[in-house]
């Protein structure tokens, strides 16, 4: 495996010396048959193999192949390392879903690993999304808990969008939890992103509950956002209501949600933040505080990590690394 990586990452950086400028077989034959301006544009984190914060030439297109190189393996590791956790039926299930991921033009999320939302939405035929690693320790005692959360966006308008969530647990037993929908509406904007937002939120039963991978039941709620830019430092602030379901339909568990974030770029490409989060109803509160930092690699691509505290009891304390893409 070793030596296949290595071979594979030889053969990106030595071919970037002896790409030829010349259109490739598509671009040859639509200039040819003059359908070549009929094709619809679309960005990608690397066009042209080419990476933004270098200058054009085959250094920039051999660091692009090796992170080409690097992704897909990536991937590939991940669905490998997933499905020996699967049954036999979920397997089916999961071979399709990261297949599938392949060829959807896309990857999520603009606050990660932030848990407060931003006033943003992604731009209408855009998508974004957000791959999550996390280790969720409980503030009392218990054994650390490891997961994936995913999640995909796409804009519909210039001012509103949907997305999907999807939480997968890595310890026994391990397996997809209850998806979330999101979708939010831009209310009121009055600057460069600042303005008022509004995201409803359900999330659904999917989840096994007999394995404690889902509630069972639906919840939904509703989430107002504001984002307003202080003297260099973006703030958003968050508050809303969550239905809890259950089996008496009680409303002890319904909770209000509450944040508050502030982010500020330190250099170029690079920011940090912290939050705070906490959650309000009749039989528990809960609150975090969160440090995190954002690292712009690539135009369309940034990595992140996060530690986040927890304030009481009932609260979690979580380590976080991910990434977001922009298509």
């Amino acid at each position: 495996m070793k030596r296949l990586f290595l071979i594979s990452v030889l053969i990106a950086v030595l071919a970037a010396f002896f790409a030829s400028a010349n259109p490739d077989g598509l671009d040859f034959v639509g200039e040819k048959l003059g359908f070549s301006d009929k094709g619809i544009e679309r960005t990608a984190p690397m066009t042209d193999y080419h990476i933004g914060s270098l200058p054009r030439g085959e250094v920039s297109t051999a660091v692009a192949g090796t992170a080409g190189v690097l992704i897909t393996l990536s991937i590939f590791w991940l669905v490998a390392f997933l499905l020996k956790k699967e049954s036999k039926g979920a397997k089916k299930s999961l071979v399709f879903l990261l297949v599938a991921s392949l060829f959807i033009p896309v990857p999520a999320f603009a606050a990660r690993p932030l848990v407060t939302d931003d006033f943003g939405t992604v731009d209408p035929g855009k998508y974004e999304f957000e791959a999550g690693y996390n280790a969720i320790t409980p503030k009392t005692a218990g054994q650390t808990i490891p997961g994936i959360v995913s999640q995909i966006k796409r804009g519909i308008s210039s001012s509103f969008d949907m997305g999907l969530e999807m939480p997968y647990t890595m310890a026994a037993p391990s397996g997809f939890g209850d998806a979330v929908i999101h979708a939010k509406l831009k209310l009121k904007e009055i600057g460069d992103g600042e303005g008022l937002s509004f995201r409803a939120d359900l999330k659904l039963s999917n989840g096994d509950a007999v394995q404690g991978l889902g509630s069972g039941f639906l919840d939904y709620g509703g989430l107002f956002i504001f984002s307003k830019n202080l003297s260099g430092v973006r703030a958003h602030f968050n508050a809303g209501y969550a239905v809890i379901g259950d089996v008496l339909n009680s409303c002890d568990d319904d909770a209000f949600i509450y944040g508050a974030a502030f982010e500020k770029d330190i250099v170029d490409g690079v920011n940090v933040g912290a939050e705070y989060t906490g959650v309000s109803c009749r039989i528990r509160n809960s609150g975090n505080i969160q440090l995190a930092g954002r690292w712009q690699a690539l135009e369309n691509v940034r990595f992140d990590a996060g530690y986040s505290i927890g304030l009481t009891d009932l609260s979690n304390n979580i380590a976080t690394f991910g990434l977001t893409a922009e298509f």
